[in-house]
C-alpha cells in the first residue's frame, strides 16, 4: 500500500513537472518573457535582453540591461553586452564607463579577452590609438585564438601607419578562420598602403559579389589607380 502511494506521488509530481515545463515554461524564451514582462522580475532581464539582441531590438535590450543592473545583479557578461550595445549606438565614452564598472567582478580568461577588446575598440574610436593597441594586445594575450581580436589589432596598426605589421596581423586573423568581408577589405587597404596593388585587387575579388556596394567599388577603383600609377 505504501509503495503504491509512493509511486502515485512520484507519477503526480512527474506529471506536474512535465505540465509546467510543457505549458508554462515550454522554452527559455517564454520563461524570460513571462518573468520580466508579466511579473516585472528584472532579475531575469538580462535573459530577455539577450533574446532582444538576437532579434535586433537593441534599444529594448539596452533598457532591460539597465533594469537588470538596477535590480542589483552584477554579471560580467551583462556589462560586456551592454558596453557592446553602447558602442553600436555611438555612445563610446559611456561604453568605457560601464566597462570600468565591470572591473571589480570576477573575470574568466574569455571575459578578460572580451573586456580588453571592447575597451580597445572604444579607445580607437576616441582616437587614443596607442592605448587602443595596448588594450587589444591584452585581449589577444587572454584569447590568442580569437580571429576578431587580431583583425581589430590590424586595423589599429594600419591607422597608426604600421601597414606592414597590419598585413601580417590580418593574415594571422585569416589563418585563425576569419573569412569575413571586412577582413578582405582591410587587407586590400593595407596592400594599397604598401603599394602592393595587384595583391589588393586579388583580395577585393575574393569578396562575395553579392555584398558589393559603393564603398567596395570605390576601393576597387582605388586599387586600379594604384596599379596604373605603378605601371607609368
Amino acid at each position: 500500500m505504501v509503495a503504491c502511494l509512493f509511486l502515485a506521488v512520484i507519477i503526480f509530481l512527474g506529471f506536474n513537472s512535465y505540465t509546467l515545463n510543457r505549458y508554462l515554461w515550454h522554452s527559455e524564451d517564454a520563461f524570460f518573457r513571462q518573468e520580466v514582462l508579466q511579473f516585472d522580475n528584472y532579475f531575469y532581464a538580462d535573459g530577455l535582453a539577450d533574446i532582444y539582441i538576437r532579434e535586433k531590438k537593441s534599444a529594448e535590450a539596452m533598457v532591460l540591461f539597465e533594469k537588470n543592473f538596477e535590480s542589483g545583479v552584477k554579471r560580467v557578461i551583462n556589462y560586456l553586452a551592454y558596453a557592446d550595445l553602447l558602442l553600436e549606438n555611438g555612445e563610446t565614452e559611456k561604453s568605457l564607463e560601464y566597462l570600468e564598472k565591470a572591473r571589480p567582478l570576477c573575470f574568466s580568461p574569455e571575459d578578460q579577452g572580451a573586456y580588453y577588446d571592447k575597451k580597445g575598440v572604444a579607445l580607437f574610436r576616441l582616437k587614443i590609438f596607442e592605448d587602443a593597441q595596448q588594450s587589444i594586445r591584452m585581449a589577444i594575450s587572454n584569447s590568442p585564438e580569437d580571429p576578431m581580436y587580431w583583425e581589430h589589432l590590424g586595423v589599429v596598426q594600419g591607422k597608426m601607419g604600421e601597414h606592414d605589421k597590419a598585413l601580417e596581423t590580418f593574415k594571422k586573423a585569416i589563418r585563425l578562420g576569419n573569412n569575413s568581408t571586412t577582413i578582405y577589405i582591410n587587407m586590400a587597404n593595407a596592400y594599397i598602403s604598401t603599394n602592393e596593388c595587384e595583391e589588393a585587387i586579388k583580395f577585393i575579388s575574393r569578396i562575395n559579389r553579392t555584398k558589393k556596394d559603393a564603398g567596395l567599388n570605390m576601393l576597387l577603383e582605388k586599387a586600379g589607380r594604384c596599379l596604373a600609377d605603378n605601371n607609368t
